[in-house]
């Protein structure tokens, strides 16, 4: 199987992910890994509806994750894992899968938190949970679409005085 994408994005499946990512990445699968939605069949099947017939949609837990991917690999699918939470991502990577870049495409505004980008917003919390993901040497990049100048989050984080 080939990870062409392994991103967070609070909204999961939307046309930017399916138009702006998948359709030029010529993904065939897309695996949403969220414990809420993967047990929740009514969000499942509004999620399916936004993704086109000929892409493969799979819904996992962030536990289960590690145990289903043996069950779909095939070295001709290209895979897009999206993620709606850093703290989802910091839990594979720590059940030990590994993964070497993470896409930040959209972590929405709420009071408290710190604008990174245009749409990457994040708490402290969140910003101790990255640093941890950039201790394990994952390279981390800001871009919401493909066309978008990517923005290195160790670099960033540098300049704002917030990596540890």
């Amino acid at each position: 199987m080939h990870f062409s994408l392994f991103r967070v994005d609070d909204r999961l499946i939307h046309g930017q992910v399916v138009e702006g990512w998948a359709r030029p990445l010529s993904v065939t699968t897309i695996i949403v890994a969220n414990d809420r939605i993967a047990n929740d069949a009514s969000q499942k099947l509004i999620f399916e509806f936004a993704v086109p017939p000929e892409i493969k949609t799979i819904f996992s837990t962030i536990d289960n994750m590690t145990n289903e991917l043996p069950l779909i690999e095939n070295e001709s699918s290209r895979t897009i894992i999206l993620f709606s939470t850093i703290d989802d991502v910091y839990k594979l990577v720590d059940n030990g899968f590994k993964l070497d870049k993470l896409n930040l495409g959209g972590m929405r505004s709420v009071e408290n938190k710190m604008k990174l980008s245009q749409t990457v917003f994040v708490s402290t919390t969140e910003i101790k949970i990255l640093n941890m993901l950039l201790k394990k040497g994952i390279d981390i990049n800001i871009q919401s679409v493909p066309g978008e100048k990517q923005k290195n989050l160790k670099e960033l984080f540098s300049k704002k005085h917030l990596l540890e």
